[in-house]
């Protein structure tokens, strides 16, 4: 399990949720800038590190326990789109575990569902080349509507790998550089859908702390954060793109945030 920290310029922790780059966009690392330790201690945590547990409490138990020697308050949580759930899950942990100064920031909050997941697992086989209409019958037949068993999962995985595999061939690289970067690519793309499977139908823990809400529609953005978990006071922001990590827009508007004091909104946001 990966688990890195920087030393801190303040008295600020950050614990920040990253699943590396999946697609176009850069990992939520960019949004801290050049020099993470003026925003205090970060510890930034690798999610799919834990994804082959398909049990997201028993996961954020796990990312605690690596915690537990360095964390001190006050503590935000930081966590993106379909991180939101493990984040979720991992502050409501810290709060158990008596950690009274908490807050979040979340940036576009979301919580896969059977369709987001099967949408993933279709991208990710187009992606190596698999026509959409054969990637939807290849699912179909595996899934049938209902959360992928760890068993479909592997199935999944092993079609992902024979397709990288041919993908390598056809960039002419050697048979050992060839299969490792077919079991690399596909151990990473299996993480990721285990990563998103074990959300489906899942109760997310209360992390009962104040939340800010980074999204293109604020209102939209918090009320889909409420529908994952329930919070204390929140507060709603705007960026243009929430997944520009790496632009000044969205860093300037993530550093603006953590100066502000916690949300101290007068109602508890409730989950919807």
């Amino acid at each position: 399990m990966t688990t890195d920290t920087t030393h801190h310029l303040t008295d600020r922790h950050l614990i920040v949720l990253d699943s590396g780059r999946i697609g176009r966009n850069e990992s939520i690392r960019a949004v801290l800038g050049e020099q993470p330790a003026a925003l205090g201690t970060v510890t930034v945590l690798d999610t799919l590190s834990t994804a082959a547990d398909p049990v997201l409490s028993r996961r954020a138990a796990t990312h605690l326990g690596t915690l537990s020697p360095f964390v001190a308050e006050p503590l935000t949580v930081v966590a993106h789109c379909m991180d939101t759930a493990l984040g979720c899950e991992l502050a409501a942990a810290l709060t158990a575990a008596g950690h009274g100064q908490l807050r979040m920031v979340l940036f576009a909050p979301a919580q896969a569902d059977r369709e987001i997941l099967r949408g993933h697992a279709g991208e990710l086989l187009g992606s190596l080349g698999l026509p959409s209409a054969e990637a939807d019958a290849f699912l179909a037949g595996l899934w049938d509507g209902t959360v992928p068993t760890p068993e479909a999962l592997r199935s999944t995985g092993s079609r992902l790998h024979a397709l990288a595999l041919a993908q390598a061939v056809e960039f002419e690289l050697e048979a050992e550089e060839a299969e490792v970067f077919a079991t690399e690519l596909c151990e990473r793309y299996q993480l990721w859908l285990g990563h998103l499977a074990g959300q489906v139908d899942h109760a997310v823990g209360a992390p009962g702390c104040p939340v800010d809400v980074i999204g293109d529609d604020p209102a939209a953005a918090l009320a889909a954060a409420t529908r994952i978990a329930a919070f204390g006071p929140a507060r709603a922001h705007h960026a243009a793109d929430p997944f520009d990590f790496a632009g000044p827009e969205l860093r300037d508007l993530f550093h603006r945030i953590l100066t502000l004091p916690a949300p101290g909104a007068d109602a508890t946001v409730r989950k919807a």
